[in-house]
C-alpha cells in the first residue's frame, strides 16, 4: 500500500495513455493483479477511475485484457 503515492498513480494513468498498446496492456494487467492482492477497497480508492479507461482503448487486446 505504500506504493500508492499520487506520483505512482499519475504515472500509472500516463501508462494507460501511452502510444504503445503493449504498455497500456501492461498497466491494465498490473491494476488487475494489484487489485486482487490489495482488495476491493484499494481498487475502489486508487484504481477504479484510471482502470475504466480501458473501455475506450483503441487496441482490442487492451480492451480484452480489461474484461478478463
Amino acid at each position: 500500500m505504500d506504493m500508492m503515492t499520487p506520483a505512482f498513480l499519475t504515472q500509472l494513468g500516463s501508462m494507460l495513455k501511452d502510444t504503445q498498446w503493449r504498455v497500456r496492456m501492461a498497466a491494465v494487467e498490473f491494476i488487475g493483479h494489484a487489485s486482487v492482492k490489495f482488495g476491493k477497497e484499494c481498487y475502489n480508492k486508487h484504481f477504479e477511475t484510471i482502470f475504466m479507461s480501458y473501455i475506450t482503448n483503441s487496441a482490442a487486446a487492451v480492451r480484452k485484457e480489461g474484461i478478463t
